[in-house]
């Protein structure tokens, strides 16, 4: 597996499933992280395991925002999304996608004001292949 920067980013935080948040940037899918923070404070985070081909999502801090996740294709049309505005308690909203190799995905991460917000703002993104 090779991992190829792309963007800077330095953030690693421990996160509520036990997993390791990282970076922005891409690389060859195994596991992936995505997180998006706000003075210094992750607030919502993404996460692919390759194993199971499944994303999970997490609001990582309660501010009155929620998070929403998505898998997008290499052109950016948006594959499926998941949100969670529990505001940092346990819960972690989760869905599946068969990731197919040798094709480029990106995971998003953000900002949303409620489930039906479609408006996602203060985005960090991450692409993968597998």
């Amino acid at each position: 597996m090779f991992r190829r920067p792309m963007v800077g980013g330095a953030l690693a935080v421990a996160s509520a499933a036990g997993m390791i948040v990282g970076f922005s940037g891409s690389a060859q899918a195994a596991t992936c992280y995505c997180s998006y923070n706000s003075n210094n404070t992750v607030v919502g985070q993404v996460t692919f395991n390759d194993d199971a081909d499944r994303f999970y999502v997490w609001d990582t801090h309660a501010d009155g925002h929620g998070v929403r996740g998505y898998l997008l294709n290499s052109n950016f049309k948006v594959l499926d999304t998941a949100y969670d505005g529990s505001g940092a308690d346990s819960t972690i909203a989760s869905f599946q996608y068969d990731v197919k190799e040798g094709v480029t995905y990106w995971i998003k991460v953000g900002t949303v004001d409620g489930a039906s917000d479609t408006t996602t703002s203060n985005t960090y993104e991450y692409n993968f292949y597998e």
